[in-house]
């Protein structure tokens, strides 16, 4: 009888022991995650826009609804209507990454702002939110955008790309006055996306892991990051919509864009690009790309 209870008694405290090395090895690898995520790795733009074929740009600097300094390219109208598009970004990126985007809208006349989210490129700030503080980034950068006298106002769409769409679709619940919104490549909202990458890099369940990450974020950004839901956000916006993905996504599947799109309200579009994966689009079908996004901006009111 001893010898049993004490073979129960080491049984018990083995698999005790088991449960707590993996639970501490899992919460650890949530750890390393959220940091990666709110601090990610971000370099200068390494080309200027007249590398693209763009001469008539200037280097700008303006500050975020919250006064962070950011610092970007200003691209003038050719267009008589004075019609402008302002880029957002994905995480750990630059104004570059929208480079080409910019080359075809300029080439149709229209002007733009290109700019380093915080804590990106040579912007201020320290942390990333994954589109929470961004909105307030974009609705700084609209308000210079608004202001510069060569832009009609009242025809200023937005385009954000991957994390850039996040932001900007919660920048555009504050800014009736924006003309249209274009979100490639985004995600629903930062638990599901999150919670997709779990799965497929480790094959473990969603909840609770995504739920444990989005909460470790929080107390790095100053914020309740499950707030960040373009999903729910997207029901306040009346604007027209594109929502462009590529249907071989593996960093955020296309369903995101689907649930979006779901959830958008009239006008709104949805581009789905065969065998594309993520972002850059307009790299993979340039002409399908420039039939999309020319004409939905041309529809636009303003």
């Amino acid at each position: 009888m001893w010898r049993k209870r004490r073979f129960l008694n080491l049984s018990l405290f083995a698999a005790t022991l088991l449960f707590l090395v993996v639970s501490a090895t899992l919460l650890w690898l949530c750890y390393q995650q959220a940091q990666s995520l709110a601090y990610p790795i971000s370099i200068p733009a390494q080309y200027t826009p007249t590398h693209f074929g763009i001469s008539n740009w200037r280097e700008v600097s303006f500050q975020a609804e919250d006064g962070i300094q950011l610092n970007g390219w200003f691209i003038p109208p050719t267009d008589e209507r004075g019609a402008a598009v302002l880029f957002v970004h994905g995480i750990g990126g630059n104004r570059e990454q929208v480079s080409l985007q910019a080359q075809l809208l300029a080439a149709n006349g229209y002007g733009m702002l290109l700019f380093d989210l915080r804590d990106c490129g040579t912007s201020s700030g320290n942390v990333t939110s994954m589109g929470y503080w961004e909105a307030l980034d974009v609705q700084g950068a609209f308000a210079f955008l608004a202001a510069q006298p060569e832009v009609n106002p009242q025809r200023i769409g937005i385009y954000g790309a991957s994390m850039g769409g996040a932001a900007a679709v919660r920048a555009m619940t504050r800014l009736p006055e924006a003309r249209a919104l274009i979100i490639e490549s985004s995600y629903s909202s930062l638990v599901s996306v999150i919670g997709d990458g779990v799965r497929a890099q480790t094959g473990l369940p969603p909840f609770p892991f995504a739920d444990i990450i989005v909460w470790l974020m929080g107390p790095e950004a100053g914020a309740n990051l499950f707030d960040v839901n373009p999903e729910a956000d997207i029901t306040q916006i009346h604007q027209p919509v594109l929502i462009m993905h590529g249907t071989e996504d593996d960093t955020i599947p296309v369903a995101h864009a689907e649930r979006l799109y779901a959830a958008a309200n009239e006008p709104k579009e949805l581009w789905l690009v065969p065998n594309a994966g993520h972002g850059g689009l307009i790299y993979i079908d340039p002409q399908g790309f420039a039939a999309r996004v020319l004409p939905f901006l041309e529809r636009a009111p303003g």
